[in-house]
């Protein structure tokens, strides 16, 4: 969870809230998360507030163990980005995971397989929506420098079948502190790209958050 106020010459809030968690039952790990960020702004003039900047993101991912290494990934996502103009975008992937190895100290996974999506896009006010399969690969690998402080680092890619200059990348890079067994601190910093973004919008988005961890 962060949060951040200002007041003065410029009146603005801006929060993020995430959750994430994880279950096993045997063979099959799952992980359920979310993530919530908002600007508002005030206008000076008026009084009037509005949200400048909504993102949401939710989903649930499953990695079934075939052998020691070996699994099989199926990831379903829901994302709604009002500034790149993304009204909601779902999408279903699924394929094959490797472990390439998996220590006290370090874990690098990797998997390929195949995804179709759905997306409405906002076209100078206009909802447009279409659908596509791509060819879908994603990337975990995890670092702990003690048993306190580790670096997470994750990358989900796409590339449309239909159209092969569709491709999409989205990686997050995380430090996270141990404080107590219940807190710990996060920093993140997260990148979107679309090779074919929405309109005149920028290919690239990143942001950079600082969070207060809680753990249950």
């Amino acid at each position: 969870m962060g949060y951040i106020s200002t007041s003065g010459n410029s009146e603005t809030t801006t929060g993020n809230f995430k959750f994430d968690y994880h279950t096993k039952w045997g063979h099959l790990h799952i992980r359920a998360y979310g993530a919530y960020l908002f600007t508002d702004v005030t206008n000076q003039a008026t009084g009037v507030n509005s949200r400048d900047t909504e993102r949401l993101e939710a989903g649930i991912k499953t990695d079934y163990a075939l052998r020691e290494k070996s699994s099989v990934f199926t990831n379903l996502s829901w994302k709604k980005d009002v500034p790149s103009g993304i009204d909601h975008n779902i999408s279903l992937a699924s394929g094959y995971g490797y472990t390439f190895f998996d220590s006290s100290q370090s874990k690098l996974k990797g998997g390929v397989g195949l995804e179709g999506f759905q997306e409405e896009k906002i076209l100078e006010g206009n909802h447009i929506s279409n659908s596509a399969f791509a060819v879908y690969f994603q990337v975990d690998y995890l670092y702990k420098f003690n048993k306190d402080n580790m670096l997470k680092f994750g990358n989900e890619s796409r590339m449309s079948f239909s159209n092969n200059e569709d491709y999409r990348l989205s990686s997050t890079l995380s430090y996270i502190s141990t404080i107590n067994h219940t807190l710990a601190l996060e920093v993140s910093y997260q990148q979107q790209y679309r090779n074919l973004p929405v309109d005149d919008k920028k290919k690239s988005d990143t942001t950079t958050t600082a969070n207060l961890v809680f753990r249950f």
